[in-house]
């Protein structure tokens, strides 16, 4: 169909040039009459007019065709993605839990570096990997990039924040603490029960008792206003 289409525009395109040049090359013939470019001029626009019509008839039909099939080529290509990201995700889990049954450090930390190759986002996996570096290889600087690479893909997520607070109060470095402390209860103000008894922060409310109770002050007085 369309290539009737292209011949018969190529055909009205060709009619509309002899109309207006025929007159020049045959200036003094009788052929060229005053009403002769008026019936080019009437002959094209009916054409055009055929033109048109056919046009619109095979966009009716093609459009309609063509938009159903590209929906389709892109739910086809959207559902492969999401196969695909599940499986992945899938995959990147089971290697968290697998980790959780592993007793050697560096076994555990292999697993979870597969892991998180396969999908950075998946859940708890850098949370993990900084308590084998903290508690089990007692490297502070790694485990801290693992809490912080987590809140990168996941910013609300306030296990990672009392996690660094915990880990800024085990070296003393209690104003950090208390920063990563004060940014968990702005995003939850009830957890200011579970700061308030972690044993990760025992020294820090020994040390710091005024400063300890001013930071939980707002969580405390939101939460009771609920």
């Amino acid at each position: 169909m369309r290539w009737m289409a292209k011949l018969l525009a190529i055909f009205i395109v060709l009619l509309a040039i002899a109309g207006f040049w025929i007159p020049l090359f045959f200036p003094h013939e009788e052929m060229v009459e005053p009403n002769f470019l008026l019936t080019v001029l009437a002959t094209t626009g009916a054409l055009g007019g055929i033109a048109f019509a056919l046009y619109g008839w095979y966009t009716s039909r093609e459009i309609p065709r063509y938009i159903e099939e590209s929906a389709k080529k892109i739910s086809e290509e959207m559902w492969r993605d999401l196969q695909q990201t599940f499986y992945r995700q899938q995959e990147a889990m089971q290697k968290v839990m697998a980790s959780y049954s592993v007793q050697d450090a560096h076994q555990k930390i292999d697993l979870l570096e597969k892991a998180i190759a396969q999908d950075p986002t998946v859940y708890n996996a850098y949370v993990a990997l900084g308590y084998v570096y903290w508690y089990e290889l007692k490297d502070v600087m790694k485990a801290e990039e693992c809490f912080r690479k987590d809140l990168a893909y996941h910013p609300d997520n306030v296990q990672s924040m009392a996690d660094l607070a915990a880990l800024f109060a085990s070296v003393q470095e209690y104003h950090a603490a208390m920063r990563w402390i004060r940014e968990a209860l702005q995003h939850q103000p009830a957890l200011w029960k579970d700061f308030d008894t972690d044993s990760r922060l025992i020294r820090l409310r020994e040390t710091h008792p005024k400063e300890w109770a001013e930071l939980l002050a707002p969580a405390k007085k939101h939460t009771q206003n609920l």
